[in-house]
């Protein structure tokens, strides 16, 4: 924190996204009722699976993300902190919420690699444009110095082609559909090769990581795998946002 920072929250002390709180973004009353997820599950139909990978009834289907992990359920307080993120300019969130991984086990997969690369999933130009940033990219960027790792905030050679419908209130095979074929990816000697982590807000079918994903792999990156700090849980049967 700068010293411009620090006299700001002096004069104008920050209150919890949460609760109202004052003293921090996220206090730590909603901190430790945050809820965490313990164990990691198939990132295809969320049976319980170690590292987030496929289980054994989802191996043989395709899928070019190769494990996929998030921090917490979607559920409040952190459900509160990303809606006030993405919907209210709450650019302080985004650092208070990649703060939760301080401590916290991770997947093998996410430790420090020479070729790991943090990429955030793109928004659409448009939609950037109407948001005033992208979550992903700012949670991307606040996440790569507690994770040691190498972070590409704004990768010109990934983007989204088309501009898609919202997935919230989609069907798991609607969204499929919806985000099929919505990113491109240029060749770049930055993934060519990499281990590649797409960082985002919610994961909840899977289907916009699986897409993002199919680019990369088609554009030279070695392995693909995803990271949220949030999970929704989905009813819409086998995961595929």
């Amino acid at each position: 924190m700068t010293l411009i920072d620090r006299l700001l929250n002096l004069l104008y002390p920050p209150r919890c996204v949460s609760c109202g709180a004052t003293g921090a973004t996220l206090c730590e009353r909603c901190i430790a009722a945050a809820p965490f997820i313990t164990t990691r599950t198939c990132l295809l139909c969320h049976r319980p699976q170690a590292e987030g990978a496929r289980c054994y009834a989802c191996h043989e289907l395709p899928s070019a993300l190769e494990a996929a992990a998030a921090l917490c359920d979607y559920a409040p307080p952190i459900e509160i902190a990303i809606k006030r993120l993405k919907y209210r300019r709450g650019r302080a969130v985004a650092p208070a919420l990649a703060d939760l991984v301080v401590d916290r086990r991770l997947p093998s997969w996410l430790h420090p690699g020479a070729t790991t690369l943090l990429l955030p999933v793109p928004l659409h130009p448009a939609r950037e444009r109407e948001r005033g940033f992208n979550q992903a990219a700012l949670l991307a960027a606040a996440l790569a110095p507690h994770l040691d790792l190498s972070c590409d905030p704004h990768p010109i050679y990934l983007r989204r082609a088309r501009r898609t419908r919202p997935q919230v209130g989609l069907s798991s095979e609607q969204r499929r559909q919806n985000v099929s074929f919505a990113f491109a990816c240029d060749p770049s000697p930055a993934i060519r090769n990499a281990h590649i982590v797409l960082v985002d807000d919610v994961y909840t079918t899977g289907a916009t990581m699986q897409d993002c994903a199919r680019a990369l792999r088609e554009a030279g990156a070695a392995h693909v795998s995803g990271f949220t700090i949030a999970r929704a849980r989905y009813a819409g049967g086998r995961s595929a946002k």
